[in-house]
């Protein structure tokens, strides 16, 4: 069983803006406040041409290795990525998650959509997981997206 997770919006930007800052190893952190459980990323650290280590607050973390991606130019775009490897708490929890997030221009800005399909460890603790992702994770996803609105509100990325 797999627990899905998705937020979409609309932003007021070009799609490929959008795209660089969210796959911005640097400015991506600050935009990730977390929400509830989740916790805020402290860090994004390179360890190749496609892993890369996430660190939250409080010491905890995961890899992320990228899977594909393809920056929009004339159409859409995308990048998407397996995290494994999670740190206690959620290592008791997950045994991993894919995810992606899509760009496509629309009128004057573009849609955005960021999905994770998240595995549970077993199915004693897929009850759980799915209640945490659902209540903490969504939100602090949402939570995400209004980060990035702002920052590319500032920047007047159009």
């Amino acid at each position: 069983m797999l627990v899905s997770c998705t937020v979409q919006t609309w932003l007021r930007c070009r799609a490929d803006a959008a795209f660089d800052l969210t796959f911005d190893a640097q400015r991506f952190p600050a935009l990730f406040r977390g929400f509830g459980l989740i916790p805020p990323i402290d860090s994004v650290s390179p360890r190749g041409a496609h892993l890369r280590r996430i660190v939250v607050r409080g010491g905890g973390g995961f890899d992320e290795w990228v899977t594909s991606a393809q920056r929009p130019r004339h159409g859409p775009g995308w990048h998407a990525y397996l995290l494994h490897d999670f740190q206690a708490p959620l290592r008791w929890l997950l045994r991993g998650a894919d995810a992606c997030w899509t760009f496509a221009p629309d009128g004057e800005g573009c849609r955005v959509s960021w999905r994770y399909a998240f595995a549970p460890r077993s199915r004693w603790t897929a009850p759980l997981a799915a209640a945490l992702l659902h209540a903490q994770m969504r939100p602090a996803m949402r939570r995400c997206l209004h980060a990035i609105e702002s920052e590319l509100a500032q920047s007047q990325s159009f």
